[in-house]
């Protein structure tokens, strides 16, 4: 891949937070991870497919394992899949995202 056809890489951030709340109101169970995506390599996956690394950043967010993902439809379509894949780690949790 040249970087006249690369496509650029995409990050995001989500979290997972419970319905129950504090005292405070903030919700007593708050996990958030940092995913980036970008294309693939012509040597890690097939052509057309993306490749998700996913990094927790809250202390108590169970970390993806592995920590990388691939799927078809680029960048977007690997963050999409760990997304999916974070949502069955974090069962009961509403996912939001920017």
């Amino acid at each position: 891949m040249t970087a006249d056809n690369a496509s650029p890489a995409i990050s995001i951030r989500i979290f997972f937070t419970s319905d129950t709340l504090d005292e405070e109101g903030i919700p007593s169970i708050y996990r958030s991870y940092q995913i980036s995506g970008r294309a693939a390599l012509p040597n890690e996956a097939p052509s057309g497919y993306g490749v998700a690394k996913v990094a927790p950043l809250s202390d108590d967010a169970p970390p993806l394992v592995p920590d990388e993902v691939q799927a078809p439809g680029g960048a977007e379509g690997a963050i999409q899949a760990a997304i999916e894949q974070l949502k069955m780690l974090n069962p009961g949790l509403e996912c939001k995202g920017d």
